[in-house]
């Protein structure tokens, strides 16, 4: 594993870090280095590592941590922002946001027993409206 993923894999676990600051830092260095990097990679990096990326956040959604599933909600914000381009023909982005999120995933983030996953499960459907209007419509 390169170091780009190893520390690409230690931000993400970190935006699900039980430490405020810890996650809000790891939001912030992914936004900053690790993304903007992995962008301006090659295509096949730039695809295994989005790859990675859901992979994580598949694992964090099913956490029994309230914390796991808020880094996940934001990490899939990020993956929204910097990933899905309007007219994406992605199959595995596709997937991930309107049959994993969507359709496995909301529905149970609606009633979570912790506000704050609530709270941020509105922002990553702004995001990926944004990303998709004809889909978020």
């Amino acid at each position: 594993m390169s170091y780009e993923t190893k520390e690409l894999v230690n931000k993400l676990g970190k935006l699900g870090d039980r430490l405020h600051l810890n996650r809000e830092q790891a939001q912030k260095q992914l936004e900053t280095t690790v993304l903007p990097k992995i962008l301006a990679a090659d295509e096949a990096t730039n695809k295994n590592s989005m790859l990675i990326i859901i992979d994580v956040l598949k694992l964090m959604f099913s956490s029994s941590s309230w914390e796991h599933r808020f880094g996940a909600i934001t990490g899939s914000c990020l993956l929204a922002k910097h990933f899905y381009e309007p007219g994406t023909e992605d199959p595995d982005l596709k997937y991930f946001f309107w049959n994993f999120v969507r359709g496995e995933q909301v529905h149970k983030l609606l009633v979570d027993s912790e506000f704050r996953v609530r709270n941020q499960l509105g922002e990553l459907l702004k995001e990926m409206i944004k990303a998709d209007l004809q889909k978020g419509v």
